[in-house]
């Protein structure tokens, strides 16, 4: 295989070149990832404070929201995950390993950003298809 390159009127030809770059020791990094999805906000007037898992028909996804805040507001592990799909709460788990949290680490979480608050709803954002357009929601 010949390789060929020009600038301007200069011509230059070389035969196949092996090229074995070496590589330094890696350095590991972050990489931020932003991902852009079309929504529709929409804002509860008045605003309504999450009481009960009861409070809501059970197939609106008010409810669904509620049921998992109000589990980890009481520090309920299992039924909070259990409001994920399989997958879901096998990614969750992944990534509580990948952060080296424990469970008993996630429920002190909870217990300190949930449990001395009250939950309110403000807003219901809807997120259509992802794969829809802007215009497709």
């Amino acid at each position: 295989m010949l390789s060929a390159c020009t600038a301007g009127p200069l011509v230059a030809v070389a035969s196949e070149v092996t090229i074995s770059p070496a590589l330094s020791q890696a350095v590991y990094s972050t990489i931020t990832e932003e991902i852009t999805h079309p929504v529709r906000v929409f804002q509860y007037t008045p605003r309504f404070e999450v009481l009960a898992k009861n409070q809501l028909d059970g197939a609106a996804p008010e409810a669904a929201v509620a049921r998992y805040l109000l589990a980890m507001q009481a520090g309920e592990y299992h039924a909070a995950y259990g409001a994920w799909d399989l997958s879901s709460q096998k990614i969750l788990r992944e990534h509580e390993t990948a952060l080296s949290m424990s469970q008993e680490a996630r429920l002190a979480k909870w217990a300190s950003t949930f449990a001395p608050n009250r939950l309110f709803s403000t807003h219901r954002i809807e997120y259509g298809r992802y794969e829809n357009s802007a215009s497709g929601l």
